[in-house]
């Protein structure tokens, strides 16, 4: 006989993992130069961007999480930098190779700038090593999932019902288990 699981529990483990994999390729971006820098870069963009789509798809049954989550797109279209990324990633997967500037470094490797086109580089990022600019997109990454964890604690991470058992069986739905 086949048990069913009454719950299907959530986790943010997949979210984390791209977070992971977007900073994977931020380290070998900074160890490579140019076509190299430039496939490590369009990695970079699509591993940072899948991880809203799977912090979404992760979620998506989480009574709050839509509401809450549509509060953070608000945000993230509102910051230039993070709305820059997000056009990187779809110009380089749909139109072609980013523009950037390089330069040698007085003693040795590679400095890489956004250039303007076909988007404006937004102030923030302007001047700066791209290398800089995808660890600060990173950062702003990691905060949306540390702010998830705040806001869905026991479903962020279901081994955290245990620390506080009626609340966390509560909030996620397993009544059965009081």
């Amino acid at each position: 006989m086949t048990k069913h699981l009454l719950h299907t529990f959530t986790t943010l483990r997949h979210p984390v993992e791209k977070l992971l994999e977007a900073e994977h390729f931020l380290a070998r971006m900074t160890t490579s130069d140019g076509l190299e820098f430039q496939f490590e870069l369009n990695a970079f963009l699509s591993a940072s961007r899948s991880l809203t789509f799977v912090l979404q798809k992760t979620l998506s049954g989480v009574t709050g999480f839509a509401a809450w989550y549509e509060q953070q797109q608000v945000r993230m279209k509102a910051d230039p930098a993070m709305r820059f990324f997000l056009e990187l990633r779809n110009i380089s997967q749909k139109q072609g190779p980013i523009s950037f500037v390089g330069g040698s470094l007085p003693g040795g490797g590679w400095t890489y700038r956004f250039v303007g086109q076909p988007l404006a580089v937004p102030e923030e990022l302007l001047g700066r090593d791209i290398g800089n600019c995808c660890a600060a997109h990173l950062i702003k990454l990691a905060a949306l999932l540390t702010e998830c964890v705040s806001a869905f604690p026991f479903h962020s991470c279901p081994a955290r019902a245990d620390r506080a058992p009626r609340r966390g069986v509560t909030a996620l739905g397993r009544h059965d288990l009081r």
